[in-house]
This record gives C-alpha cells, sequence and structure tokens, in this order.
C-alpha cells in the first residue's frame, strides 16, 4: 500500500494536535500540583496559628503579659484566617507567598519572646502544659517546612516544565502561565556568606 503525501501530511498534524492537547494538560495539571501544594503550606501555617493563644493564656498565668504581646496575637490570628481565605478561593493569582513568609517570620519572632519569657521564669519552664504546647509548636514547624518543601518541589517542576521547548511554545499560546515564586527562608539565607550569582 502506498502512503501518499496527503496521509503523510494528515498524520503530521493529528500527531502535532495530540502533542499540543498533551502539553496544554500537563501544564493544567502541574498547575493543580502547585495550587495542591500551597493549600497544604496555608493549612500548616494555620495549625501552628491555632496553638498560640493557648500558649499565651498559659504565659498569662505567669507574668501578666502586656498588652503587646496580646496585639501580637490578634495580629496572628488575623494573618492566619487570612491565609486560610486565601487558600479557600485559591485561583492561579492568589499564591501570596510573601504573605505566608511574614506570618511565618512574625511566628517565630513571638515564639522566640516565649523562649525568654520561659527562661525567666523556671515554674514556667517545668509546666508539663507548656511543654507539650512548645512541643506541638516544634511539630508544626516541621510539618510547615516539609509542606514547604513539597510546594517548592511542584513550582520549580511547573518551572521548568514552561519554560522549556516546545512546552513554552504552546504555553505562550494557550495556557499563558507565568513562572511562580518558591518560597525563600531570607533569614537563613542570610546566614550564608555564598550567594549564588543566578540570573
Amino acid at each position: 500500500m502506498d502512503i501518499s503525501p496527503t496521509m503523510i501530511t494528515v498524520f503530521i498534524i493529528v500527531l502535532l494536535i495530540i502533542s499540543v492537547i498533551t502539553i496544554y494538560n500537563q501544564i493544567v495539571s502541574l498547575k493543580e500540583s502547585v495550587k495542591r501544594g500551597w493549600a497544604n503550606v496555608i493549612t500548616q501555617e494555620r495549625q501552628k496559628g491555632k496553638i498560640l493563644p493557648e500558649l499565651l493564656k498559659l504565659v498569662d498565668q505567669y507574668t501578666g503579659y502586656e498588652g503587646e504581646v496580646l496585639t501580637a496575637v490578634t495580629e496572628l490570628r488575623g494573618q492566619a484566617s487570612k491565609l486560610q481565605n486565601d487558600s479557600q478561593q485559591l485561583r492561579g493569582d492568589s499564591i501570596d507567598v510573601n504573605s505566608a513568609k511574614q506570618f511565618d517570620d512574625n511566628v517565630k519572632a513571638f515564639l522566640g519572646g516565649l523562649n525568654f519569657v520561659a527562661e525567666a521564669y523556671p515554674d514556667l519552664k517545668a509546666n508539663d502544659t507548656f511543654k507539650k504546647a512548645m512541643h506541638e509548636v516544634t511539630k508544626q514547624e516541621e510539618n510547615v517546612g516539609a509542606a514547604i518543601r513539597i510546594f517548592n518541589s511542584n513550582v520549580e517542576e511547573f518551572n521548568a516544565f514552561i519554560g522549556m521547548f516546545p512546552m513554552n511554545l504552546v504555553n505562550g499560546f494557550l495556557n499563558k502561565e507565568q513562572a511562580l515564586n518558591i518560597f525563600e527562608d531570607s533569614t537563613a539565607a542570610s546566614a550564608f556568606e555564598y550567594k549564588p550569582n543566578f540570573k
């Protein structure tokens, strides 16, 4: 059976259409993985935020806490609530890495203050409830770290995929997705003298 030039052309066109559809769907799938990873980061951050008021109540029994600490906890609760709302209304443009980083930094600063208080009040430091609460916070910190690693891995895979040829052509014409920012810990990064010269 002879293969005519028309059949070859049709075959090539069909192959191209299938390839474009496959790439388009893969970009959508990778973006969904990023969004799912981001929702997990927000959920873990919110869980961490829920523990803080209980810690505050306990510390207050020992120290007669000042109003500024209550204000800090109220602000942290508001930030946690906003992050949760963002995750529930998650769309392509609502991945706000900076807000989550700010919340994470504020929680770490607050917990650092609690550690100083615990040092100043030996009875508080020895309190089993306080120990359990601080252990729970540490566990949540680890959970947040794990969720961030998964999110960053998903972002890196997504960014690499939409940047490679021919996927970048399909993305440019159809998906029109932009590269996403990874979650960076500026405090940890500042501890290193070495700075990679990425462009």
